[in-house]
């Protein structure tokens, strides 16, 4: 009943800015069973990677993206 309220899941979007300035973002999925992980995760990774450089005009960008599940 937990899973289905929500109260175990602690996937998302972790955003950190480091010392130095960069900005490092994790993102955890959970993909539909047939997709093409690697053709997800990468355009994920460039469209995050371009818009927070467009917004933040940040010089360092960090996209994670971790696959942490498939569902049917």
């Amino acid at each position: 009943m937990a899973r289905i309220l929500g109260a175990e899941e602690k996937h998302g979007i972790k955003v950190t800015e480091e010392i130095d300035g960069t900005l490092e973002i994790n993102i955890e999925l959970v993909l539909e069973y047939g997709v093409r992980i690697p053709t997800v995760v990468t355009n994920i990774q460039e469209n995050v990677f371009h818009r927070l450089k467009l917004l933040t005009e940040a010089n360092n960008v960090k996209v994670n993206v971790y696959v942490v599940g498939l569902q049917d």
